[in-house]
């Protein structure tokens, strides 16, 4: 069986691989998986997982978040998606799809092609990938190590049911995923699909806080002293500056000692989760002369 799925006889040591091409992720995005150009390995009709690795990167999901696209580098018809497994307590043979993209089409195993996507996944769920077509070159990428174990099974079960896995060793599956961070649980990444990453009701761009009110000390006082409590509707966060310095992030309530006396000026505005700053508010006072 092993001569229909694979390319690599046994006993061939490690095929001269082409550089990683992966497009960069974004900022703040993490890689699962991996995918080198030009590879010969095929890609028969079924269902492929990565169930261990010694000589690769992970293709276990790390945290909790959404994958917003998948990479392959592939030569052929067929239409293969990005699927995402949990495995089996106890049994490293057994996996069961939970998620999967939309169907996609490659044509060309010496570059890499990324495909958008949305799924919300979990620490600890592993990628895969289904062929449901015609066979496809660059499928894995033949390595040393045994103990890279690349999964194969000749069907393409229903989400929910679990897949047995035969072991194809010394080889690694030729895909990657990029997961973004979900800090609002709305299942859209926080670095390309969601503007507004604070906010679960909606994914366009945050809005920018109104001037803070503000509360102050008396116009004219002798006290060296001065406390600000300041809100923003939308603020996530504010700046706050006093006379002649730069705006600096700060809480409320901001507390300024030792003024010296004569004419002072307060100034505060809010920031979206992305950084944009609202209006200001200024607040104007007087330290007298003992």
């Amino acid at each position: 069986m092993t001569l229909k799925i694979s390319r690599m006889a046994a006993g061939l040591g490690v095929t001269a691989c082409a550089a990683l091409a992966i497009p960069a992720a974004s900022l703040g995005a993490t890689t699962v998986g991996q995918v080198v150009v030009n590879q010969p390995e095929i890609c028969p009709m079924g269902s492929f997982i990565q169930k261990a690795v010694t000589s690769g990167p992970n293709y276990v999901i790390p945290t909790d978040g959404v994958i917003t696209s998948w990479q392959a580098a592939l030569t052929g018809n067929g239409n293969v998606a990005l699927r995402v497994y949990n495995p089996t307590n106890g049994d490293p043979d057994t996996f069961t799809p939970v998620l999967e993209s939309a169907a996609a089409t490659f044509s060309d195993k010496t570059v890499v092609a990324s495909k958008p996507t949305r799924l919300s996944v979990k620490a600890g769920q592993v990628i895969g990938i289904t062929n449901t077509g015609v066979f496809a070159d660059g499928c894995a990428i033949p390595t040393a190590n045994a103990t890279d174990k690349r999964g194969f099974e000749p069907t393409v079960p229903a989400l929910g049911a679990g897949e047995l896995f035969t072991t194809i060793p010394n080889s690694l599956l030729n895909v990657a995923a990029t997961l973004e961070a979900d800090a609002d649980k709305d299942g859209y990444g926080d670095e390309t699909q969601d503007l507004c990453p604070t906010d679960a009701t909606s994914q366009a761009a945050c809005k920018v806080p109104g001037a803070p009110d503000v509360k102050g000390p008396k116009k004219k006082t002798k006290s060296t002293n001065a406390t600000f409590k300041f809100s923003a509707t939308d603020a996530v966060s504010y700046e706050c500056k006093i006379d002649k310095k730069a705006f600096s992030a700060c809480s409320s309530p901001k507390k300024y000692k030792k003024l010296k006396p004569g004419k002072h000026k307060f100034r505060v505005h809010g920031l979206t989760s992305g950084g944009a700053a609202g209006a200001d508010s200024r607040f104007k006072w007087t330290v007298e002369k003992k």
